[in-house]
């Protein structure tokens, strides 16, 4: 390699450690001060924005940070925190550009001004620049909206400083609203959001909370209006789309759902919600193919979520594919030993297979610890009738109809079991 090309390669592998750094001070300047100004956990993302997958996790005091394994994929980042002072926001927006600038400052130009060799001189130089324009790119108020992982949005630290020093009502008032969100009065957050967005001339992101705490608070009604205003005015992201939909699929609209899921993923295709939502709509219009490639995407995205298994298990399960249902759920509860709806599945799976004893053991564990799971009781009473303990399957399907459980095959079976006497009193 000549001489030249190997100047150009030292050239752009030092830009891309040195961006790296740069990065990395600049998140832990933001999660430094957040840290101090409150007692609850910081989260910190590098190279990535908000993904834990492909990451190594680091914990330093409060502070959880999130490396993707591949360094040179070190060029973004972002800080999770929950302080929501209106000074000490501020104070955390700035500390970011600000700290990777000082100690560029403080460091590398020292070193700079004292360095003999050249290429010591040429790292601490890029350095220098990379800090500039960080603090010059992050405190310039962008328009453009960054999307995170999870599909919301945000701006970079100069909007986000902008909009506190030029609406700082409208930042106090979201401020009382996250407030009632955190404390799970979603109704009172939703109203509160409403107002902010009546003043008009404010962000997408406030219109996507007034959404989402509407559909949380299950006031369905409030929350179509909130996205019939939305779709007016073309301000719907991906994740809105996803929670148009999960809307839709609680009302069994399931149509409904997949459309405007599939729209979520058209804008995102990395929102792994979408997908998980778009999979239960399939399944309950009986597409069950189309249901298991979506669920198998859930679990590429987020091979950690034991909930991922879970929902595939359900869509093996109803495609009678019962030993892949029980390796998912097996794999789920692996990952979470307390994960009883997975139970549920393998012990349907087991059950379907005629391996009664083991559907009974997860079928109790399906409904241990008092869980309030009609489909778990209607499960193990569906065990018991298979063994013939009429008593112990009768007493389970009463339990499940209690719980709210109403389908024909429950009525049939206690039919079924009419004769059975028992004291449930």
């Amino acid at each position: 390699m000549s001489d030249g090309w190997m100047l150009v390669v030292f050239a752009v592998v030092t830009f891309i450690f040195v961006r790296a750094i740069t990065v990395v001070l600049h998140e832990m300047g933001h999660a430094l001060v957040a840290a101090f100004l409150d007692n609850k956990e910081v989260t910190v993302f590098i190279g990535s924005y908000g993904s834990k997958k492909h990451c190594f996790n680091l914990k330093l005091g409060r502070m959880s940070f999130w490396f993707k394994r591949v360094p040179i994929l070190w060029q973004v980042g972002m800080v999770v925190h929950k302080y929501r002072g209106y000074y000490g926001n501020l104070a955390i927006s700035l500390a970011g550009p600000v700290t990777s600038t000082l100690i560029a400052l403080l460091f590398a130009l020292p070193i700079f001004k004292i360095a003999t060799n050249e290429g010591v001189k040429f790292v601490s130089i890029v350095f220098i620049i990379s800090s500039l324009i960080d603090l010059a790119v992050n405190l310039f108020p962008s328009t453009t909206a960054v999307v995170f992982d999870d599909g919301s949005i945000g701006y970079n630290d100069g909007r986000n400083i902008l909009n506190q020093l030029t609406n700082k009502q409208t930042y106090l008032d979201s401020l009382e609203a996250y407030n009632y969100a955190m404390g799970d009065e979603p109704i009172k957050a939703a109203h509160k959001y409403e107002a902010i967005v009546k003043r008009g001339k404010v962000g997408v992101e406030y219109y996507s909370a007034c959404f989402a705490c509407y559909y949380h608070g299950k006031d369905y009604g409030k929350a179509k209006e909130i996205e019939a205003l939305m779709r007016e005015k073309g301000i719907c992201k991906a994740a809105d789309y996803n929670r148009f939909g999960a809307l839709k699929f609680n009302e069994k609209d399931y149509e409904g759902c997949l459309i405007d899921t599939t729209d979520a993923i058209h804008y995102n295709p990395k929102l792994t919600e979408a997908y998980h939502n778009r999979s239960l709509a399939l399944s309950s219009l009986g597409r069950y193919n189309e249901a298991l490639v979506d669920a198998s995407k859930v679990i590429e995205l987020t091979p950690d979520s034991y909930e991922a298994y879970n929902n595939r298990a359900s869509v093996f399960c109803n495609k009678k594919l019962y030993v892949e249902a029980i390796a998912d759920a097996t794999a789920s509860i692996k990952l979470n030993s307390n994960n009883l709806t997975a139970h549920y599945y393998r012990g349907y799976a087991y059950l379907e297979m005629e391996l009664i004893d083991s559907a009974i053991a997860d079928a109790q564990e399906a409904v241990r610890n008092g869980l309030l799971d009609p489909y778990g009781y209607y499960l193990l009473g569906r065990c018991y009738a298979v063994t013939g303990d009429g008593v112990s399957a009768k007493f389970n399907f009463i339990k499940a109809k209690e719980l709210g459980l109403d389908t024909p095959e429950l009525d049939e079976a206690l039919v079924n079991l009419s004769d059975v006497k028992y004291n449930f009193g």
